[in-house]
């Protein structure tokens, strides 16, 4: 690794432990970040936000900042998730609230075209998703989440405090952990315009209690180059590259298969 590299993650890590203990300092510390350029360089985008971090007069002048900053990002996507079909066995596409962050519940009000996932559903907030109308297997290797590894993708954090990323199960699965199962849940998918399938969906399940080391995958991504970190509207923002991030990760995991996690 060069000095310039070690230079920026050190800076950054620096900057991140002072914004732990002065937050409010969070806006002067990180350097500004010009969301619109660095996702310019994307066709595809994964958007995950603390919408509560941004900069706004209201919770949907915050929406309306963040999708004017993706409108020109060709697919774009956003979760919709709603975990509670493990224990309920119904998802409506049209009618089930995402249950899972402010950002996805006022989205969800745009009546937009979403994908049949009965568990980690995704708003598509532009363009087109490949393997969208899979309902069998979340995390299959070749399914939807492959779309977030490629070399025009990116995974975009804004407002989150630590990195946050579904795509962190997809390579779990990839690499075939050993602490990582699957898990069967039969139910209902009720599809736009009411009509119902029956569906047998498949999961994640953990063998053991774990808890994903967030700082630790990130220490790895910032060492290796894969984020561009600073600040927008207010918020700590992380635009994470899909592929050089799942290269290096499934690398990790290679020589290590528990480096993702804490017992």
């Amino acid at each position: 690794m060069n000095d310039q590299v070690l230079v920026k993650a050190y800076s950054y890590l620096s900057l991140l432990r002072s914004r732990l203990h002065h937050p409010r300092n969070e806006e002067k510390a990180l350097p500004y970040l010009d969301l619109e350029k660095e996702i310019s360089r994307y066709r595809t985008a994964i958007v995950y936000v603390g919408l509560s971090s941004v900069r706004a007069e209201s919770p949907g002048e915050a929406v309306d900042l963040i999708q004017y900053a993706f409108r020109n990002t060709e697919n774009w996507f956003v979760p919709a998730f709603t975990p509670s079909f493990r224990r309920t066995g119904v998802y409506s596409v049209m009618h089930s609230r995402p249950e899972v962050g402010a950002f996805s519940k006022n989205v969800f009000k745009q009546s937009l075209k979403r994908t049949v996932d009965p568990i980690h559903s995704l708003f598509i907030m532009n363009g087109e998703l490949p393997y969208a109308d899979t309902m069998g297997d979340t995390f299959d290797p070749g399914g939807v989440y492959k779309s977030f590894t490629t070399q025009d993708a990116c995974i975009v954090n804004i407002g989150t405090p630590k990195i946050v990323s579904t795509n962190l199960h997809y390579s779990e699965r990839f690499a075939g952990l050993p602490y990582l199962e699957c898990e069967n849940h039969q139910g209902v998918v009720i599809l736009p315009g009411g009509k119902e399938k029956e569906i047998n969906h498949t999961s994640y399940k953990y063998k053991n209690r774990i808890s994903w080391n967030r700082k630790k995958i990130e220490r790895l991504w910032i060492k290796n180059n894969c984020v561009n970190v600073g600040s927008w509207n207010g918020a700590l923002c992380r635009i994470i590259d899909g592929e050089t991030s799942m290269s290096c990760l499934h690398k990790a995991l290679t020589k290590d298969p528990y480096f993702m996690v804490t017992f």
